[in-house]
């Protein structure tokens, strides 16, 4: 039951990474377009 927990806690972690990495990229590409 534990181990569950953590492996659903560490999916979470990993999926949120990598939107947060996603999202940082897409405000990086705005940015940049508003540069111009």
């Amino acid at each position: 039951m534990i181990v569950v927990m953590l492996l659903t806690k560490w999916m979470l972690l990993k999926i949120s990474m990598k939107l947060y990495d996603n999202f940082s990229r897409f405000i990086m590409n705005i940015k940049e377009i508003h540069s111009f």
